[in-house]
């Protein structure tokens, strides 16, 4: 079968000129979010003649970070005399075209050509070279290393899952330069991370006994109070109950596992459940909240519910409507109704403590536009920007930011509570 070869053109003057003008206005990047760069792509796509691709790829190389000359080889094992020569004898055919395989080929005859006297030139050279040991590595390559092994541990864990084994791995650098944001690593098997999870404070506290709660576990790895987890916990499931697909709760397995995506975070963030994050971290998805979005994959022809018991095949399933539901006499409760809404039928009213009258059938369309019927409200934060609300027909209460909640609700619980 003959080989597909790569044929590659260089871009013009003129069509270079083009990109750089519109990158330096903003065509950074062209994801869904960034709805002014992409029209700069579509612009430049037209101006050059260029394929959106080949405008997407050159975005990408520009993005990336400038590569640092070496000057001198690192080596992190021993070479021999003959891997200087071949060394060497590629350096020649830099900025010529050679197949790999034949100049290799070439070059294990030319060393076998070499008298003994040049031969011992080399492997003299060889045996004077210092092999670098990990910490003379630049930073960049040291954390490339402990990737390669955290991969392999990851899949020696799989393994050991599908032997029945359960296994949790956790990992903390210690080096500031090259730690990881999060701090925590953590991977294992499905189980095991039922277990992280459910125990919410396992990783800050490993993460505060490896660092002797020095600077950084007091500074970033700060322990958030319950109230903080549950706040931030609340404002990410009322965006997935804007979105109307049958779940009210933010899936972090299908996120980790890359099944849904989660968009208008800073880039580098890592976004886990809030029972795993520090304050910092708790802030940051506070300060971006109007921005956070969830993109879920397409809908199937299945029907299974998007559980975090099968995330890892899941698909989305979208319920029926309430029009739907209310034709074929079935009723509307979900879990996180107040059990006497289990009795209700969708144009019955729902028991509070207010004077509203509010059918079942009104609550839920309520909750499908991510929004509710005040109750009370019960706690505020100490900036004064968010509040705990307790929803009428719904058990638990949840943080929502002021903006959200009716000035008619918000503003006499503003002035009991002494807000300005």
């Amino acid at each position: 079968m003959s080989k597909r070869i790569r044929s590659t053109m260089s871009k013009t003057l003129e069509q270079k000129s083009i990109l750089q003008k519109y990158y330096d206005q903003g065509m950074t990047s062209y994801g869904k979010d960034h709805y002014e760069a992409k029209q700069m792509v579509l612009k430049a796509v037209e101006e050059t003649g260029l394929s959106e691709k080949q405008v997407k790829d050159w975005i990408n190389n520009q993005n990336k970070p400038p590569k640092v000359s070496k000057t001198e080889k690192i080596y992190t094992k021993k070479p021999r005399g003959c891997d200087l020569f071949k060394r060497k004898y590629f350096e020649n055919l830099k900025g010529t075209v050679y197949d790999p395989k034949i100049a290799m080929k070439k070059a294990n005859e030319k060393w076998g050509q070499l008298s003994d006297i040049e031969k011992k030139s080399y492997e003299e050279e060889a045996a004077s070279i210092v092999v670098a040991g990990f910490d003379d590595l630049p930073v960049e390559e040291q954390k490339a290393r402990i990737n390669e092994i955290r991969k392999k541990m990851n899949i020696m864990c799989q393994e050991l899952e599908s032997y029945g084994v359960e296994i949790l791995v956790m990992d903390y650098d210690l080096n500031d330069e090259r730690a990881m944001k999060e701090g925590v690593n953590s991977f294992g098997s499905n189980r095991s991370a039922d277990f992280l999870e459910a125990n919410d404070r396992l990783e800050w506290r490993f993460a505060q006994f490896m660092d002797e709660v020095t600077s950084k576990a007091v500074q970033i790895m700060q322990e958030p109070f319950p109230k903080e987890r549950k706040q931030v916990a609340d404002m990410l499931n009322s965006k997935i109950r804007v979105l109307k697909i049958g779940r009210t709760t933010v899936p972090y397995k299908a996120i980790a596992d890359g099944i849904v995506e989660v968009h208008g975070l800073p880039e580098g963030f890592q976004f886990r459940n809030p029972t795993l994050l520090s304050k910092s971290e708790l802030t940051t998805i506070k300060d971006n909240i109007d921005n956070i979005s969830f993109v879920f994959p397409k809908p199937s022809c299945q029907t299974e519910d998007l559980t975090e018991s099968n995330a890892v095949n899941e698909t989305l399933h979208v319920n029926k409507s309430i029009s739907q539901q209310s034709e074929n006499g079935e009723n509307l409760f979900d879990e996180r109704m107040e059990d006497v809404c289990k009795r209700l039928l969708p144009d019955d009213y729902v028991p509070n403590s207010t004077n509203h009258r509010i059918t079942l059938r009104q609550l839920i369309e309520k909750d499908e536009k991510g929004e509710g019927y005040v109750e009370e409200i019960r706690d505020h934060d100490e900036t004064g920007a968010f509040y705990l609300v307790k929803w009428i027909g719904y058990k638990e209460p949840t943080w929502t930011k002021g903006e959200g909640i009716p000035s008619v609700d918000l503003k006499p619980y503003k002035e009991r509570a002494n807000i300005i």
